[in-house]
């Protein structure tokens, strides 16, 4: 072998060992393994039957997810039948109906550990690390009567599935898939199986769930097997790609792997070396060949080896569940035949034929990419005759085909506009001129219809045929002009534009369009501004409106709102909305504060008279902040001013109204300030949980503590709560600082050397968080504190929305053992269809109602009807604000349970109240 030979053959070796280790390989060897599937298909052993959620069932029980009593009877169905075991790829992680729970619950307790359930890992969202996964698992009633199982399914690079886990662990604990479950754990946990796809899914008995659940099974369909309850339906989403079948629900992919199991087809892949050694084999002996045999004969032999060389793999996966890779057998194979050819042909007469034929099939392809082009193209010559179109521009002039736009003059086949540019770029670049070819729109009419086109003319020289027949004996011009109808586009770029400075609601300027007019007026380029006033209001009592006469109603009164404030504006002024209920109305050429501030209260009388609205009485507040400037400044501060004159103006009470002033400026940088320093104090767990005792009046004992958050800023200090939480709930950050407040204060209630309750607040915010429950549920397993021993506060403001979910989050925490106290009593919305609905344990009663005990006749009569109330529901109490013994003396003959407030003691680190239960002593005597 020559040198030459020698070289070319290790770098057909280098060649398919790169490619095989960069994985180029994969995508032609995973086609060689599909395309063996199918040359014979393999029976399913019948022992696993799939109850399938198919669109029959869908459609005859309605909405999904279904009541969890219709699992129930499927349950019952099933077992009554002689289902050896069942298994649900169905989510049962969250609460529903409590009924329903409880139906499914009892359902799994009768049937004796004969059911698994799924789950899951996802992504969790948690309140400091966003990062994590969670494993989303049953609900604990139904876990405790059931076997757990894995359902996670991992696609490969192309988007399909060709392996299935055997299973996962799980807080220590390993839960096999369903797959694994019903065809036994060939290897050990964290492995997968590689799926044969031969098993015929159509050979996998299967009935309909609404089937099951009515009892139309036939007799014997599920006696002595394992049943596999899913999705079949495509609507519901639990569908993935696989070779050669296409593509499978979950549960029928879990079923297909329990059959490879059963069947012992689990694949496997022959090993690398050998492939390696069998390519460098044959590279070598090829490349020997060439010069020896002949062309056509080491062709021949070529071809084939990968022949027998597939034929054998094909029969190895068929008789053996093993996988050989012939893909970079077949490369190394066609790299030494195209060395073979490249000596064997001339390859300078080859380049010479290609280009040949290319010139040949030049005219012919770009005649295809003008006939194809999704842009209208029309060629003209010299004397604006139509040489050519394409179809796109016989559609869009509305044309029956390009043979009646060829050969017509411009001026009958183009609209006039684009017949005259035609024509002047023709005249030009016939005087010796190159128009530039810039893209131009013009609105025609075409079949009676204005549509916009953006079009675009390029000329060129048309150089004279020598020597043929029948060809011109002078060179030319052509043009080709191209179009399209942007007519929608622009209709979209228009409406865009207008959602860019305009609220789509209200039909207002928003806060892009307020800031442009403002720096408009305020330009002192051309003329000295005018004065100007520029009043920032919002409504009050709004968000109840939307909460009690829902979203749509609300809108309505917007809407009402700025018909107001713009009926009070002049020609020249305007009214903004920069969101929800805040607006701003600017008005120019009011000569004094004076006139300004009047306007103000002119607007907020008007904003704030009653609403009809659809048979409703709707009456909201209204607050505003004015700010005046005689001539400059910029629009940015204006509306900063107006802004902060209106946070102090909602200081002032109802329908206030405030004029800006320096040191509101003060005060809103401040705020801003403020914000950023919280932000940072959340980042760097500035914060701190303190504990204030709660004892039981009868006794004086202490049986518990109130977690409150405290801040103690290193440039500040001590930063009240009445300053920093409500900063923290403008900015959204309260489910993200009450579930630390929860982890850190069940870790630490769980260090107390006596097991005193842990009572919790819980903000409105947090309930609009899906991971709430997962967020409760992972602060219990982490500190190990018991469930029995929290309570959680909630307030009356998310008692009123009266949420379907909300309902459902309480009742799945009081089933965790999890106490609910009703916070604030008496200072919200406080009724008792409310106290009735949900499933509250204890009363909270505000200090507000304590602090003039026992002078105030009015707060004692209202605190004794409240304990009267709470006993008669069967409910505890505990009253906040105690500050003398004359008052708990008052309290427990009211009747009150338990007591808070300054007598039993102020709130404390944890340090310190660690040290008043240990000098409370074993029996947790008086601390007070």
């Amino acid at each position: 072998m020559t040198r030459h030979r020698a070289s070319q053959a290790l770098l057909i070796i280098i060649a398919v060992a790169a490619a095989e280790i960069g994985g180029l390989l994969d995508p032609w060897q995973n086609w060689l393994t599909e395309w063996r599937f199918a040359v014979r298909d393999r029976d399913a052993s019948g022992d696993i039957v799939l109850v399938e959620i198919d669109p029959r069932s869908l459609e005859a029980v309605g909405s999904w997810p279904w009541p969890r009593g219709i699992h129930a009877r499927a349950i019952a169905a099933l077992q009554g039948a002689g289902a050896s075991e069942i298994t649900f790829d169905v989510d049962f992680s969250l609460p529903s109906d409590p009924a329903e729970d409880a139906k499914f619950e009892r359902a799994l307790e009768a049937a004796g550990g004969i059911v698994a359930l799924p789950t899951f890992r996802q992504a969790w969202s948690g309140a400091t690390d966003r990062t994590r996964e969670h494993a989303n698992e049953p609900l604990p009633r139904f876990a405790r009567h059931a076997w757990s199982v894995s359902v996670n399914v991992f696609t490969d690079a192309d988007g399909r599935v060709r392996t299935l886990p055997v299973g996962d662990t799980i807080a220590g604990e390993f839960r096999p898939s369903i797959a694994a479950l019903y065809g036994g754990i060939p290897e050990g946990p964290g492995q997968a199986i590689t799926l044969d796809l031969s098993i015929d899914p159509a050979s996998v008995p299967r009935l309909s769930y609404i089937d099951v659940v009515d009892g139309r099974m036939a007799p014997g369909a599920v006696e002595g097997r394992k049943v596999l309850i899913g999705a079949g339906a495509a609507e519901l989403r639990d569908q993935f790609a696989v070779p050669h079948h296409g593509v499978l629900s979950g549960p029928m992919l879990q079923a297909i792997g329990a059959e490879t199991i059963v069947q012992g087809r689990a694949l496997t892949r022959a090993g690398p070396g050998a492939n390696f050694a069998v390519v460098a084999l044959v590279v070598l002996a090829s490349v020997w060949l060439c010069g020896r045999v002949s062309w056509r004969w080491h062709a021949a032999g070529l071809g084939a080896l990968m022949v027998a060389a597939e034929a054998a793999a094909v029969a190895a996966q068929v008789a053996f569940p093993v996988i050989v890779e012939t893909a970079p057998l077949q490369l190394a194979v066609l790299l030494a035949g195209a060395c073979m050819m490249t000596s064997e042909v001339d390859l300078r007469g080859l380049l010479v034929r290609i280009a040949r034929a290319d010139a040949n099939n030049t005219r012919g392809v770009l005649e295809r990419v003008i006939a194809d082009n999704f842009d209208g193209i029309v060629v003209v010559d010299e004397d604006l005759t139509v040489l050519s179109a394409n179809r796109a521009a016989a559609a869009i002039l509305r044309s029956r085909s390009q043979s009646r736009l060829e050969g017509a003059h411009a001026a009958a086949a183009l609209p006039p506009l684009l017949h005259d540019h035609v024509a002047d770029v023709v005249a030009a670049f016939a005087r010796g001129d190159t128009p530039v070819s810039v893209p131009a729109e013009a609105e025609c009419e075409i079949d009676g219809e204005r549509v916009v086109l953006e079009f675009v003319a390029s000329p060129s020289t048309r150089e004279a045929a020598q020597g043929q027949p029948g060809a011109p004996g002078r060179d030319g011009t052509i043009v080709c002009l191209t179009f399209r109808n942007v007519t929608e586009r622009n209709r979209a770029q228009a409406r865009i534009a207008y959602m860019a400075h305009f609220d789509p609601l209200t039909g207002l300027a928003n806060r892009n369009r307020l800031e442009q007019v403002l720096a408009g007026l305020l330009d002192t380029s051309r003329r000295p501004p005018a004065p100007l006033a520029v009043i920032n209001f919002d409504l009050s009592r709004f968000k109840t409106v939307n909460d009690t006469l829902q979203y749509r109603i609300g809108d309505l009164v917007l809407k009402a709102v700025a018909g107001r404030a713009g009926a009070l504006t002049s020609d020249q002024g305007f009214v903004a909305r920069l969101g929800g209920d805040e607006f701003v109305l600017v008005e120019p050429g009011l000569a004094t504060e004076d006139g300004a501030r009047r306007l103000a209260e002119r607007l907020v009388e008007r904003i704030s008279a009653p609403y009809e609205i659809e048979n409703y009485r709707v009456i909201v507040g209204s607050r505003a902040g004015v700010v005046w400037m005689p001539g400059g400044g910029s629009a940015g501060e204006l509306v900063s001013r107006a802004n902060a004159a209106l946070n102090t103006a909602k200081t002032g009470g109802a329908n206030a109204v405030a004029v800006f002033a320096d040191h509101m400026g003060d005060r809103l940088v401040r705020r801003r300030h403020l914000e950023l320093d919280l932000m940072r104090a959340l980042e760097r767990e500035e914060l701190e949980v303190f504990f204030q005792p709660q004892a039981e009046l009868a006794t004086g004992r202490l049986v518990g503590a109130e977690a409150l958050v405290r801040w103690n800023c290193p440039k500040r200090g001590r930063v009240p709560p009445s300053e920093f939480v409500p900063v923290a709930e403008d900015m959204g950050l309260m489910p993200e600082l009450g579930a630390w407040v929860l982890r850190r204060a069940c870790a630490s209630a769980a260090r107390w050397p006596r097991p005193l309750k842990l009572a919790v607040n819980l903000s409105a915010q947090q309930f609009s968080q899906t991971d709430l429950l997962t967020g409760i549920e992972s602060a219990l397993a982490e500190t190990g504190l018991d469930p029995r021993r929290l309570e959680l506060e909630i307030t009356e403001s998310l008692l009123i929305r009266e949420s379907p979910t909300t309902a459902a989050l309480l009742d799945a925490i009081r089933r965790m053992g999890i106490d609910l106290a009703l916070d604030d009593f008496g200072t919200g919305y406080s009724s008792l269809s409310y106290i009735r609905r949900f499933p509250l344990t204890k009363i909270k009663v505000d200090q507000s109602f304590v602090r003039g005990l026992p002078a105030d006749r009015g707060a004692l009569a209202i605190v004794r009807t409240v304990a009267a109330l709470a006993e008669n529901l069967g409910l505890t109490t505990t009253v906040e604000g105690v500050e003398t013994a004359e008052q708990v003396t008052l309290l427990r003959g009211s009747g009150y349970d338990f007591g808070q407030g300054y007598y039993f003691g102020r709130p404390e680190p944890e340090a310190d109240f660690v040290r008043l239960i240990t000098e409370a002593g074993p029996e947790a005597a008086r601390v007070a």
